[in-house]
């Protein structure tokens, strides 16, 4: 008749000619659903270790020389926690069904950025060297999980390097905090071992400028580097006078 709209039509025939169609929208939507709940639990995750990275950093900052013996192993724990219990849920999220994608990857960079950050600056406070520093190897195979023995392929969570040497860059920074902090202490001369470290991280760095990502960060990096070689300068002038 004129004027009836049909928008189902309830012939068996039909149905079952429309069942197919939404039997695969059920589908879609519940892989939607679980994509969705998945991208949530890593972005949980991706916060609780930015934080607890941060909270890594701040705790070096504050330890004095004599601390180190305590509390610097105090945070190779806590870098060991983020990787065995939080990084490790997400690496096993990543590895179910079709999450293995690069949108959903970078929900981990913060992530992944704030702990390499702490990494190297936890690894200089250890060492105090000045011609060598962690790897992207080093932090991704403390992000490789042995499950069992006989198993063909362990879990892991796969850092990207870019992640990685953005996370560097940020270290340079911490390492600039330092050197203005001891500045004005009796260890001082700390600050010129970092003016050492950065001037080589930044020739380096000079060298990958290739990536949008890392030229975003380089002019901090460069102010920073400056401030070091300022300040040492200052105690140079300083010594000098004394």
């Amino acid at each position: 008749m004129k004027g009836e709209k049909t928008i189902l039509n309830d012939d068996p025939e039909t149905k079952s000619q429309q069942s197919p169609i939404l039997d695969a929208f059920k589908l879609y939507a519940a892989e939607l659903t679980a994509r969705h709940d998945r991208h949530e639990r890593l972005v949980r995750i991706s916060r609780d270790v930015t934080t607890e990275s941060k909270r890594s950093i701040f705790h070096l900052h504050s330890l004095k020389p004599e601390d180190y013996e305590v509390g610097i192993p105090t945070v190779e724990k806590r870098l060991k926690v983020l990787a065995d219990i939080p990084l490790k849920k997400a690496a096993s999220e990543l590895q179910t069904g079709t999450m293995l994608n690069i949108p959903i990857v970078r929900v981990l960079t913060p992530a992944v950025e704030e702990m390499a950050e702490a990494f190297c600056f936890l690894h200089y406070l250890k060492t105090s060297s000045t011609t060598e520093m962690p790897t992207w190897n080093d932090l991704q195979n403390m992000l490789t999980y042995n499950e069992k023995e006989d198993s063909e392929t362990s879990p892991s969570l796969i850092i990207r390097p870019l992640d990685f040497m953005l996370g560097v860059l940020d270290y340079t920074g911490e390492l600039m905090r330092m050197c203005i902090n001891k500045s004005s202490s009796s260890d001082t001369e700390i600050c010129f071992t970092i003016r050492t470290v950065m001037q080589q991280l930044y020739l380096g760095f000079l060298g990958l400028r290739y990536h949008r990502e890392l030229n975003k960060k380089m002019p901090t990096f460069k102010q920073s580097l400056q401030k070091v070689e300022d300040t040492c300068y200052d105690l140079k002038l300083r010594n000098h006078r004394g």
